[in-house]
């Protein structure tokens, strides 16, 4: 839906996004429709004669977001860069972002990686590599994800729920974890989480020490 009415706004204007740039857009709105359509509208107003929007026309427009943040914190904790989780660490608390909601989000991530494995090791997703670009996951893989989520009845608030985007990152950087070291965060943040609410730690430092276990 997402992707659908942010083509049709722009189609209206005469415009289309560059590849991957739609991707940074939901990014940087949280693939939320109603603030993606706002800064649509900014867009197409500021590309002016331009028919392609691209990543940098975006970046001038929206500026770095809470969500950048989230989004370069999740991709500094897969790819194990302790420097880069520890500096967008300081932007969340810049963004004056809860301790809590940093923790979440963590967990969210871990949670989503620990899917990821789990559906990889079942045998169900043959077609994915994890060296395939987004496009052709949404040709080839998300189609068979949407049918093992259809079969439920519901939309999933699981993995295979998730924007295509989420779910595709989430498969790709799953492999870089085993199961037990996912299993084994995840213990570790649901004691933090406890901790936090619970006693006077220091949340910075505590966090911190989590960052530095989980890209050792």
């Amino acid at each position: 839906m997402f992707l659908n009415t942010a083509r049709e706004i722009l189609e209206r204007g005469g415009k289309r996004l560059s590849p991957g740039a739609i991707n940074v857009l939901g990014r940087k709105t949280g693939f939320n429709l109603r603030e993606s359509m706002g800064e649509l509208d900014k867009l197409i107003t500021y590309a002016g004669d331009d028919d392609i929007i691209g990543e940098g026309d975006i970046d001038v427009i929206t500026g770095k977001t809470k969500e950048d943040s989230v989004f370069d914190l999740t991709s500094a904790l897969v790819s194990r860069n302790l420097k880069k989780a520890l500096l967008t660490f300081r932007d969340l608390i810049d963004h004056h972002v809860h301790y809590l909601m940093i923790v979440t989000m963590i967990g969210r991530e871990v949670r989503l990686l620990l899917q990821g494995r789990i559906l990889l090791k079942s045998g169900r997703l043959p077609s994915f590599r994890s060296e395939m670009d987004f496009n052709k996951f949404q040709r080839v893989v998300y189609p068979e994800i949407k049918r093992l989520n259809d079969k439920r009845g519901k939309k999933s608030r699981a993995l295979i729920g998730q924007h295509p985007y989420v779910i595709y990152n989430a498969l790709k950087n799953a492999e870089s974890f085993s199961y037990n070291e996912l299993v084994g965060y995840l213990e570790q943040i649901s004691n933090i989480d406890i901790a936090l609410k619970t006693t006077g730690k220091d949340p910075e430092l505590t966090i911190e020490r989590l960052l530095i276990e989980i890209c050792k």
